[in-house]
């Protein structure tokens, strides 16, 4: 499992079209045009735009092409206020007749770049963005904006590039250098994420998703004590964080509900703010008042989902987040409740007993006194034991321990609470690599996110040589086309019962198949990450399959509304 950091929201920021990334100075008036009204018309909206009157330089400028529908600077001046509202389908009618007439302008071709970022076409927001740098090279902005766009399509190294020439061009600005940051945080480059995100606070000490990011960096690094500080600090500064969707139409308003602790999922890419209208939400405090004017201050909401997913590090937030949502009308998905009773290691394997084809090793939680008692009485385990301390992930003082000895001095170096204690189960396949598999459950169907193989038992993903491995990623491809092509028959079947048998609206399972041809379940919960930060031109495949997750997350919704 790869569970982030609490709070974290992966945000690709972009600049904001009506300060920092285009000035409507820069949108000059026809300076040779007869004195006329509409000209006068032009002057004023400008003014009024400027002035924070949005309503009424739109209509001034309506006003001035009724009169003069052939003036090019009109088409220009009414298409990039327009795109800074709903309007974008207008505005890029007319910057497309401008940029036409005006091939050379880089306020137009910057706009236009921003209205199909807008609407998700990333491919020709890029050719937008490249036009307008060709013809003004020392623009920070544009430099951003095509950073962000290269980032959602996959393309990691050159959106450093872009936005270490707009941190460049300028030094004290703090937006690309937190973009920077999040382009590292998704390549798991998290020392220089971390940098990135210090420059940003550095910075601009009021750059509050600086602390989100930060603390999920330094969660995914294991210096959690450190995490924690700045999961609270964000908690505290942003207790509510409204994003409207960015794209044409939202398809939902949905409410995150999370906790101010290094528990909740990422969702960034399950919502993606180009799709929904998101509020983020940490909870209030436990009294039954306080909840009733949190919700009330909330901005409206269609639908909930629960991101508070670590069973083991969530535990004090559980009740009240279960009594939270009880007290809401709209659906709520993945209840609190429903997590913490089906999704923690030592429970899972009475929840899925039964099941035909199905091995899962018995799990069970064990005390520093407990394991010192087997380290004491026996020299030699048969079968040897896993054993991690309870809410750590990613391999994280995670070992197999062969012989007593070696349980004692595990336990001098890694002392903590509590113990995830399970037999080992040899999983090797003939080829002597080991193979482990991740599926998301969407409303308890099942969708194939990744294959890892390695050569060592702890398999996860970012400790493999997939990505130098075209023979790996090649059984990957094939994994994610049509996963029944491995798990067919009684393993496919199995599969279903464990997602019906796990029963959460969102959910997933790391497994392999045992060397008895058994589906081997490694842990099955509501903290399985999906993501697309894997770089499309190594991965393409991932960009053609795994985005199923998303749009069955969407299905999902809508069938609740």
């Amino acid at each position: 499992m790869v569970l982030a950091g609490s709070i974290c929201i992966v945000t690709v920021q972009n600049s904001n079209l009506a300060s920092a990334s285009i000035k409507l100075e820069d949108i000059a008036v026809d300076s040779t045009a007869p004195v006329s009204q509409a000209s006068r018309l032009l002057g004023l909206a400008s003014t009024l735009y400027r002035t924070g009157q949005p309503t009424e330089a739109i209509q001034a400028c309506r006003e001035a092409y009724a009169l003069q529908p052939e003036r090019i600077d009109i088409w220009l001046l009414l298409g990039f206020m327009l795109s800074q509202g709903t309007e974008r389908d207008e505005a890029e009618e007319l910057l497309r007749r401008y940029v036409s007439a005006a091939p050379n302008n880089a306020v137009g071709l910057h706009t236009l770049g921003k209205i199909r970022q807008s609407k998700n076409d990333d491919i020709e927001a890029i050719n937008w963005f490249e036009r307008a740098i060709a013809i003004s090279a020392s623009d920070p902005p544009t430099w951003n904006d095509l950073g962000a766009s290269l980032q959602r399509s996959g393309r990691f190294p050159e959106a450093i590039a872009a936005f270490s020439k707009a941190t460049g061009l300028a030094p004290a600005w703090a937006l690309p250098a937190y973009n920077l940051g999040t382009v590292y945080f998704d390549t798991e480059r998290f020392d220089l994420a971390e940098a990135a995100y210090r420059q940003t606070l550095a910075l601009d000490d009021g750059f509050s998703d600086a602390y989100s990011m930060l603390s999920a960096t330094l969660a995914e690094v294991h210096r959690l004590d450190e995490a924690e500080v700045y999961a609270l600090e964000y908690a505290r500064r942003l207790p509510t964080v409204v994003r409207p969707c960015t794209g044409p139409r939202a398809l939902a308003r949905v409410l995150l509900i999370r906790a101010p602790s290094l528990c909740n999922i990422r969702t960034d890419f399950i919502f993606d703010n180009r799709r929904y209208d998101i509020t983020y939400a940490f909870l209030p405090d436990d009294s039954e008042d306080a909840r009733a004017a949190f919700l009330e201050a909330l901005p409206p909401f269609d639908i909930v989902f629960n991101t508070i997913a670590d069973p083991d590090r969530a535990g004090p937030f559980m009740q009240e987040a279960q009594a939270l949502c009880e007290g809401i009308a709209q659906p709520v998905l993945n209840s609190p409740g429903e997590i913490f009773q089906r999704t923690r290691r030592n429970l899972l394997p009475a929840i899925l007993s039964g099941i035909p084809h199905v091995a899962i090793p018995v799990t069970r939680r064990a005390t520093v006194p407990d394991l010192t008692g087997i380290a004491e009485t026996s020299t030699v385990f048969d079968p040897p034991l896993l054993v991690r301390p309870c809410g750590f992930h990613g391999g994280k003082h995670f070992v197999r321990i062969d012989h007593a000895e070696a349980l004692s001095a595990y336990l001098k170096a890694a002392p903590h609470p509590a113990y995830y204690v399970t037999p080992y189960c040899d999983y090797q396949n003939e080829d002597g690599y080991f193979r482990k598999y991740r599926f998301i459950f969407v409303d308890r169907q099942i969708y194939p996110y990744h294959l890892a193989i390695s050569r060592n038992w702890l398999v996860h993903y970012f400790r493999t040589d997939m990505a130098a491995s075209a023979w790996m990623r090649a059984e990957e491809e094939k994994f994610l086309a049509d996963y029944r092509q491995i798990f067919s028959g009684p393993l496919d079947n199995a599969l279903q019962a464990v997602a019906k048998a796990l029963d959460l609206d969102y959910a997933g399972i790391d497994c392999s198949i045992a060397q008895d041809g058994k589906l081997l379940v490694f842990e099955a919960n509501a903290a399985m990450l999906a993501h697309l930060n894997d770089p499309i031109e190594t991965f393409p495949y991932k960009h053609l399959y795994v985005p199923r997750i998303a749009q069955a997350m969407d299905q999902m919704i809508r069938g609740h509304l």
